[in-house]
């Protein structure tokens, strides 16, 4: 007992995988020879339902291609350029009420072979014709929505009509009553730019910039000599009053410029020198 509730109670995984056998009748037990009458007559139910879904599915499929060729994405304003002698709210109607696209043409081309038998017979009441719609705008001169068509190397590729035109045909003279139209147009200001003085001050102060930075430091060495140059400039041009400035001192200061010379005195006894003395 303990054994048969245990093989009950098996993994459900360990079963083998269950296979959809319905459209498959011939693997039913009534198809083989030794069937019972119950097991054959649901064998012929069962084909029966197979070909009658079978048969459905083919005239969904013819359905639908019937639809497709017949002009299911027609819109309105395309029947209403098909069928200009008819009213546009008529056609939009018909359009909705009519079970596919194939019936409402149908029924808008019996409607419009009435309306020119009607017409034609010189019948009094009939509205007249209406105005066939102007055809649509596609941008088609606009370069960008429609670009020309180049080839690998980048060169355009002409029409074939082009080619084909004969060398004497008449162009038309659209260009020519452009330019017409345009000659006694005044012509536009040419305009002078004006003379930017400022640019030009700015273009130097940038070009002194640049040489400021391309200046490099100066050395230590470099430094010592352009103080005693100036030193020795500043005692040319005011001698008087220095000699007479270290007089008063003592004459320290002038026996050491005389015996060791500007590259032996240091930063604070070039700016006492630079500083000329009171007269």
């Amino acid at each position: 007992m303990a054994a048969s509730t245990k093989s009950q109670k098996a993994d459900p995984r360990s079963r083998a995988p269950d296979v959809n056998l319905f459209d498959m009748p011939e693997m039913l037990p009534g198809a083989r020879s030794n069937a019972n009458p119950a097991q054959k007559d649901q064998y012929d139910q069962r084909c029966r339902q197979v070909h009658e879904d079978n048969v459905q599915e083919e005239c969904e499929a013819a359905e639908e291609e019937v639809r497709s060729a017949s002009g299911s994405q027609v819109t309105f304003a395309e029947l209403e350029a098909w069928f200009p002698t008819l009213d546009a709210e008529l056609v939009q109607a018909l359009c909705r009420d009519a079970p596919t696209p194939q019936h409402a043409i149908e029924t808008l081309l019996a409607l419009s072979a009435a309306t020119a038998d009607a017409a034609g017979a010189g019948s009094e009441g009939v509205a007249p014709r209406a105005t066939t719609p102007p055809p649509r705008n596609f941008g088609a001169e606009d370069n960008e929505q429609f670009p020309s068509l180049v080839d690998k190397n980048g060169w355009q590729v002409g029409n074939q009509r082009l080619f084909e035109r004969d060398p004497e045909e008449e162009l038309g003279s659209a260009w020519r009553d452009c330019a017409k139209a345009a000659k006694d147009m005044p012509s536009p200001k040419a305009t002078q730019p004006s003379i930017a003085w400022g640019g030009r001050r700015r273009k130097g102060k940038k070009a002194d910039d640049s040489n400021l930075e391309l200046q490099e430091p100066m050395t230590d060495y470099e430094y010592r000599h352009s103080a005693g140059e100036r030193r020795e400039q500043n005692r040319a041009q005011y001698g008087r009053s220095t000699r007479q400035g270290v007089a008063s001192t003592g004459g320290g200061e002038e026996d050491r410029y005389v015996e060791g010379g500007p590259e032996e005195a240091d930063g604070s006894e070039s700016e006492a020198s630079e500083v000329p003395a009171a007269p």
